[in-house]
């Protein structure tokens, strides 16, 4: 997977050029279920995976360092919070964050990400609204080597589509519909999840393990910060 959306993708999701973001009104926990997680609150460097298994630097040849730093927000008691900073080849700085909550469900632990306004797909009265929720995107991740590894896994948009077709989850899929030579096919542009929390945890709860693609989840490696 290759990065399509730089503000979502620069932390955590580098998504394919046709992938469409799941959006889900509400986040994976709730007042009692969202943790501030300790193991994760640090200074961590991407790195990928060879087939050898041996770790080497993201392919990304006009990033000269790209790191990021997880921790608790000053504001919202019971969220996190990611900074990110990308110092480019050619010199040039970007700076970064995004607010998360996180949750222990079963045996694997999640972030409830917030979207950006320009990650959001909005209908007109959405885009006429003055107050406008949250909206959620949610991923799995996993530890290892003594804390010192992170693996996030995104969702398989096919699999949320499937389960909202199948009713298992509540919401939309907004599809286009296209003629090319002569015959119709149809594209997804967007899909909604309106399940409730307490919906959610025991859909996550039941399906996690199909729900991810963990063919090419995202790594990081703690490292010590810059002095």
């Amino acid at each position: 997977m290759h990065r399509l959306i730089l503000s979502l993708a620069v932390f955590l999701f580098p998504l394919t050029t046709g992938c469409v973001i799941p959006e889900f009104q509400d986040p994976l926990s709730d007042a009692n279920s969202t943790i501030i997680d300790p193991r994760v609150i640090g200074y961590w460097q991407q790195f990928e995976m060879d087939r050898n298994g041996e770790e080497k630097s993201t392919a990304d040849d006009d990033v000269f360092h790209n790191s990021a730093i997880f921790g608790k927000h000053a504001d919202l008691e019971d969220s996190m919070i990611i900074a990110r900073t990308v110092l480019g080849d050619d010199g040039t700085v970007e700076h970064e964050s995004r607010v998360a909550k996180a949750t222990k469900l079963g045996d694997h632990h999640y972030f409830s990400w917030i979207l950006k306004d320009d990650e959001v797909g909005k209908d007109d009265s959405e885009k006429a609204a003055t107050l406008q929720p949250p909206v959620f995107y949610i991923t799995r991740y996993s530890l290892s080597d003594n804390n010192e590894k992170l693996t996030m896994y995104l969702l398989d948009p096919e699999q949320i589509v499937e389960a909202l077709q199948e009713g298992r989850l509540a919401g939309v899929v907004e599809e286009e519909v296209k003629i090319k030579n002569g015959k119709e096919t149809s594209q997804v542009t967007r899909i909604v999840i309106e399940s409730t929390t307490g919906e959610l945890r025991d859909f996550f709860l039941k399906f996690s393990d199909t729900l991810f693609n963990t063919d090419e989840p995202i790594y990081y490696r703690k490292r010590t910060p810059p002095k």
